[in-house]
């Protein structure tokens, strides 16, 4: 009983409702007029008998009552066609919402994506702009030190090799900046690579070079191939395959396996190898295990070749063990 709503009875004795959203509180409302009955009863239920005994009646006459606030019911038909419009109506506001998040998904990748070549941009225009001047101290250094040796102190002599040395390893570090931008800005083109021969191009190149990859032992697993980028596959090989060379033990041959487990490649160096607590150090830029006095480097390296993987959609990880080497493993997507 709701009282409140009598005066609503002529139009909306009865109510059918369904939610709309799951969102917010909408709902459907079908009304249905009141329905007035009369029902014929044989006495008036209501009426007294005068006496506190129970006995039979002593009057049967016809009486009538008049039935209000209710409505005619629902039939099964009616209800089941409530619902199927109540599902189809959430699956519409469903799909409206999947479409907006889609959207609103492509314009953060955009807005994140051109930060990213942004970045990308200012990173290869600085990286750019500092060769010049690099190259300037690393030729004034030199002549200074050639033409004018007589004169030179040992200690302003020293001073000036330091500032060579110094130069020169900024210039590695640029090298590496501007090939990381490189690597963010460039399409991958990808071809069929003959990949144990693209390894064993690079390892000879390597070897030819001297230290630290002179006198390199090399197993490269044969018939191997592979789908990416060929100029970018070699700077990856290159960056592997040197730093297995690099970073091994005193008097220790450099020793490197390449093969393939399942969809993952794999270069494997024997050597001073790493903590896996550091493992995820060793793929960011600028990050190093060890200093320059032991392994020289730029720590630019495996943040190339991370990026070069990501490129391809791949993934890359590495396992090591101190004191008996690592392997880096990756898929090219």
């Amino acid at each position: 009983s709701y009282p409140e709503a009598e005066v609503y009875a002529a139009v909306a004795s009865g109510i059918l409702a369904i939610a709309t959203s799951q969102r917010q509180e909408e709902y459907v409302l079908w009304f249905r007029p009141e329905l007035v009955r009369t029902v014929m009863w044989a006495g008036n239920p209501h009426k007294p008998t005068g006496v506190d005994a129970l006995h039979p009646r002593t009057s049967f006459a016809e009486w009538q009552e008049t039935k209000r606030g209710r409505s005619r019911l629902w039939t099964p038909a009616e209800t089941r066609a409530a619902s199927d419009m109540r599902v189809a109506i959430l699956e519409v506001e469903l799909q409206a919402l999947n479409t907006e998040l889609e959207g609103r998904v492509q314009d953060r990748t955009a807005e994140l994506q051109k930060a990213v070549d942004e970045l990308n941009g200012f990173t290869y225009s600085v990286s750019h702009d500092l060769r010049t001047p690099l190259r300037g101290m690393i030729g004034h250094s030199r002549i200074l030190i050639e033409e004018h040796a007589a004169s030179l102190t040992p200690d302003i002599r020293q001073g000036l090799m330091k500032i060579e040395a110094a130069a020169l390893k900024m210039g590695d570090l640029v090298e590496g900046l501007l090939q990381f931008a490189r690597l963010g800005r460039q399409d991958v083109a990808r071809a069929d690579v003959d990949f144990s021969g693209l390894a064993a191009d690079v390892a000879e190149r390597l070897a030819a070079l001297g230290p630290p990859c002179d006198n390199l032992d090399i197993k490269i697993q044969p018939g191997l191939r592979a789908q990416g980028d060929p100029r970018q596959l070699e700077i990856l090989l290159t960056t592997l395959i040197d730093n297995g060379c690099k970073y091994r033990m005193a008097n220790q041959i450099p020793t490197i396996e390449i093969g393939q487990m399942g969809d993952a490649y794999f270069v494997r160096n024997v050597g001073v190898g790493f903590e896996m607590a550091y493992v995820d150090k060793i793929f960011q830029p600028f990050q190093r295990l060890h200093v320059d006095g032991e392994y020289p480097g730029t720590g630019i390296g495996l943040a190339n070749a991370m990026r070069i993987i990501e490129r391809h959609h791949g993934r890359m990880w590495a396992e090591g063990r101190p004191g008996e080497g690592a392997t880096f493993y990756f898929t090219l997507g």
